[in-house]
């Protein structure tokens, strides 16, 4: 008799934590190092995402301690205009600009580069154009969006920037998944020679 009570408070107790887990995990708040992260249930995975899975808050916190943004890569060098002064006041140039999320390994994660050129005539500007390239290196992150800007014609300056937003499912085992956000912008600026 006395087994029985035990063994029915034992799976009552065990209903309890596994419900209070689900509960918690579909839209509970958990402040960890200070900010707060909602945990999402599963089913709100879109389909196909990886979800990174780690063994407690301390690693979770390990985890975006350890994440730096770097620019690595320098300006390629170029000449504004190759032609003489007294031929020609015409000319073109470069707009350049990277910028990565690293992990305390050295390993990439996500990136944006900043890919464009312009052109002026008589000291102004005629012409931008730019594109921005996001990436990631690892299936976990993924792009949310990206947007790009670049200066008007007529300026005796070009400029363009970019942004992208990435995302990261990480599962905190037994807790629950939160989406983690982080965004990289880029931006660079050009005067045309007088």
């Amino acid at each position: 008799m006395r087994r029985g009570k035990i063994a029915v408070l034992l799976v009552i107790i065990l209903s309890m934590v596994l419900m209070s887990t689900m509960v918690f995990a579909s839209g509970k708040v958990l402040n960890i190092g200070g900010k707060n992260y909602v945990f999402i249930p599963r089913n709100e995975v879109p389909a196909g995402a990886h979800v990174l899975w780690v063994k407690s808050v301390q690693e979770f916190k390990a985890l975006l301690a350890g994440i730096t943004i770097t620019q690595p890569k320098p300006k390629p060098l170029y000449k504004k205009n190759s032609q003489p002064r007294l031929l020609s006041s015409s000319g073109s140039g470069i707009l350049y600009d990277y910028t990565q999320a690293t992990a305390m390994a050295g390993n990439v994660l996500y990136y944006l580069e900043l890919d464009g050129h312009y052109y002026y005539s008589n000291g102004k500007v005629t012409s931008v154009q730019a594109n921005i390239l996001p990436g990631t290196s690892t299936p976990f992150w993924e792009l949310v969006s990206s947007s790009k800007e670049v200066s008007p014609v007529g300026l005796n300056y070009a400029w363009a920037s970019g942004s992208a937003t990435f995302r990261l499912f990480i599962g905190i085992d037994p807790v629950g998944i939160t989406i983690i956000t982080r965004s990289l912008s880029v931006y660079d600026i050009e005067y045309v020679p007088n």
